[in-house]
């Protein structure tokens, strides 16, 4: 075949025809079945035609690929006919105010002995919604789950939810005062601890000086003996507060086995 150079991967008319003719010519000689018509040179001039705009597009100036493995990383797509897929928002739920914290102690543990004080104080008083007065003469009202004090209101309510709450916020409050008054309080076995800020809920061991007394100078058994030797305990029959008699007595059994 003659050779036509291609200057510029662009083709004038008149070197378009003379490498179609060329073409045509070749054709005729090798296969003489191939006969030189017009249908011929028009299939011959189109492969022409595609041959010439591949020269044209890799001769185009190509942006710099960021990857050298991929020299055609580009889209073909026109950027304005691109889908630009949205933007995914990350939602992070904030957490519940009706959640009660646990009760845990400043290594961020939870203290097993305190989750049983809870659950204990959760059996034995009982949810109340509305604002009660447990017994005739109390200065103040009860709530919830045996929670006392100024704070309570006639005619407050308050939803089980809340009242979870609110019982292991007293726990946190109370054992720093059961510390303070007894300062070996957390050498006690498990149980101890249970019974003792069990009572000192109600105001038992708390309202009994002796016995705290006792307790310090590390003698449980008489301790025992003198937290049942109060008018509160002998009465409570009679004052129809029989419900505090097991109470009181898990406290004295958990004194007299207790060792130093």
């Amino acid at each position: 075949m003659e050779n036509i150079s291609v200057r510029g991967g662009t083709l004038i008319d008149t070197q378009r025809k003379q490498v179609v003719e060329t073409i045509a010519k070749t054709l005729n000689k090798s296969n003489p079945s191939v006969k030189g018509g017009a249908l011929v040179m028009k299939r011959i001039g189109e492969a022409v035609d595609v041959i010439q705009g591949g020269i044209q597009a890799m001769e185009q100036p190509q942006p710099a690929s960021p990857n050298p493995d991929r020299p055609f990383y580009q889209s073909t797509v026109p950027m304005e006919k691109r889908v630009v897929e949205p933007k995914q928002e990350t939602t992070i739920a904030e957490p519940s105010t009706d959640t009660a914290v646990e009760v845990r102690p400043t290594d961020g543990k939870v203290d097993p002995w305190k989750e049983t004080l809870f659950n204990f104080l959760k059996e034995e008083e009982e949810f109340r919604g509305e604002s009660y007065r447990a017994t005739k003469g109390e200065e103040f009202l009860t709530i919830g789950f045996g929670h006392y004090g100024s704070d309570v209101k006639e005619g407050q309510t308050i939803t089980e939810e809340q009242a979870i709450t609110q019982l292991r916020q007293d726990i946190n409050e109370r054992i720093p005062e059961i510390e303070r008054a007894i300062p070996s309080f957390n050498t006690f076995s498990d149980n101890l601890k249970v019974q003792i800020a069990q009572s000192w809920f109600r105001g038992g061991i708390a309202g009994s000086p002796d016995t705290i007394k006792l307790i310090n100078e590390g003698k449980f058994k008489e301790a025992s003996v003198e937290f049942l030797n109060n008018d509160e305990y002998k009465n409570a029959k009679e004052r129809q507060r029989s419900g505090i008699i097991d109470r009181m007595d898990l406290v004295a059994d958990s004194l007299s086995k207790e060792t130093q």
